[in-house]
């Protein structure tokens, strides 16, 4: 979604300041009382507060500087989703895709014995790695999480497991697109603040 799309969507803009707390609400109508579809996003100290079309959402988690965080012209909804300290709905669901788990356990076993390619390790790791997939493993990604664990502590085990588990499993998983949408509206608003702030002077 564009610059030019939202600004197209969100045809009334409201910017209040007071102190170091500014609060921007977007109407998708120039009829005010028509709040429908509103968006308010409030910046206060280093924290961002989003609600209003596609939920709630608080952002914060070590973020230094709020203001200059979510600008630019990419979004990467992976990152910003960890610095989330809080959501109406949950940023990634509770299924994961079984390929892509499989495709990231073979990158990481490539990662743990430095080989480019899965087809360069010896066979009994394939082996190994064949009869972990060869049913399948389960949707639910607390029960993928614990079985990948598993599979990797007992056969190829390394410091902070946990994290690399962690990785896989998120990885599996797409991304709400409510989420999404927020993290555009949001970026939107980040790069436009300092004209709208100098247009309301």
């Amino acid at each position: 979604m564009t610059n030019e799309e939202l600004q197209e969507i969100y045809k009334h803009i409201e910017i209040e300041k007071q102190g170091n707390i500014i609060i921007i609400k977007l109407y998708r109508s120039e009829n005010i009382d028509d709040k429908v579809y509103f968006v308010r996003i409030v910046f206060v100290d280093n924290k961002l507060f989003y609600s209003g079309d596609m939920g709630t959402y608080v952002f914060g988690k070590d973020i230094v500087n709020i203001f200059n965080f979510f600008k630019g012209t990419r979004i990467n909804e992976g990152y910003w989703a960890g610095k989330c300290e809080a959501s109406s709905y949950p940023i990634f669901p509770n299924e994961v895709d079984e390929d892509i788990v499989e495709e990231k356990v073979k990158e990481y076993l490539c990662d743990f014995f430095g080989v480019e390619n899965f087809d360069e390790l010896d066979d009994e790791t394939k082996d190994i790695f064949s009869d972990m997939f060869r049913f399948g493993i389960e949707t639910n990604d607390i029960r993928a999480y614990d079985k990948v664990y598993e599979f990797l502590e007992e056969h190829f085990n390394q410091p902070n497991l946990w994290e690399y588990v962690s990785h896989i499993i998120d990885g599996a998983k797409e991304i709400s697109g409510n989420f999404v949408y927020a993290c555009k509206v949001i970026q939107f608003v980040a790069n436009n603040l300092e004209k709208w702030l100098e247009e309301k002077k």
